[in-house]
């Protein structure tokens, strides 16, 4: 990986999102000073709409890093990462604006099952016959509503930016399994996805009055960790399939901070258990590639 790629992978998307966070509260005042933004002031569907957004656009650099300029469409299901995001972000726009709980639901849920196929769709049908297709968009579009409304419940009770930490170490901890499984693409993206909600931690932990509305940025993360996923199911030889729903599980341990009552507990424990769940995928991986290497015709 180049420094240039390094930069669009990792550190720009991290960028984008810390500084727009940042700039949501901060405002002109007199005689061309800044100050910070008193959170009620913030308009609500601000609040709600800009981070699903910035999301989408900070994911752009990093796509151009893996895949340089490309249709919004292309035809390789592998390539679809951006129209996934933008998708998204559609979807998070909407349910911005509704701010109704059972929207972001719908919307999840038929985005998800969108991702799969769009994801999918192109494989041959010896592969991706249409009763696994049907099946495994169904999935994704409940994991995704179910997975929305786990993220958006914790970041709504826990101590600010555990969730966003949580996410960070959650993708950090599948990478290195990513990576070992042949993809070495999905791995450069798990890291893209680390780097963003690290942005978006810092941006929350750095400003006490940081005061926005993360539900559709949770839109759009978990609709690009579902195309990774997806991806590396559908179009490579994973050792150990079962890695997968592990890492799909990874950004459910956010919840784990809920029954703490510590402040600082109820930090840790979702940090802790994202990352332990996305490194029990990475560990499975590598398990599955040791059992094999034991065998006397594996590698011949």
């Amino acid at each position: 990986m180049t420094l240039l790629s390094a930069m669009l992978t990792f550190l720009l998307p991290g960028a984008i999102v810390a500084s727009a966070l940042l700039a949501m509260t901060i405002r002109p005042g007199r005689g061309g000073a800044t100050r910070m933004e008193e959170p009620r002031r913030v308009p609500g569907l601000l609040r709600r709409l800009i981070p699903g957004v910035v999301f989408v656009l900070a994911f752009w650099p990093a796509d151009i890093a893996l895949n340089q300029w490309h249709e919004l469409w292309p035809t390789d299901g592998t390539r679809r990462y951006l129209a996934a995001a933008v998708g998204a972000g559609v979807c998070a726009c909407i349910h911005a604006a509704s701010g109704r709980r059972v929207v972001a639901a719908l919307l999840r849920a038929g985005l998800g099952a969108a991702v799969a196929w769009g994801v999918l769709a192109p494989l041959p049908d010896q592969y991706a016959p249409l009763p696994l297709l049907v099946w495994l968009a169904a999935v994704t579009g409940l994991w995704l509503a179910a997975a929305g409304e786990a993220l958006d419940l914790a970041g709504g009770r826990l101590p600010r930016g555990a969730v966003c930490a949580a996410l960070t170490l959650a993708a950090a901890g599948m990478a290195p399994g990513l990576f070992e499984s042949g993809y070495a693409g999905g791995a450069q993206l798990a890291g893209t996805l680390g780097a963003m909600m690290a942005g978006a931690a810092a941006a929350l932990l750095l400003l006490a009055r940081s005061t926005p509305d993360l539900r559709g940025a949770n839109t759009v993360w978990l609709a690009l960790l579902a195309a990774l996923l997806l991806v590396t199911y559908g179009y490579q030889d994973v050792p150990a399939w079962w890695s997968l729903p592990i890492a799909a599980a990874a950004p459910l341990g956010a919840l784990a901070g809920l029954p703490m009552k510590r402040r600082w507990l109820r930090f840790a424990a979702p940090v802790l258990a994202a990352g332990l769940i996305g490194s029990g995928a990475t560990l499975a991986v590598f398990g599955a590639t040791a059992q094999d290497s034991d065998e006397p015709y594996y590698g011949s």
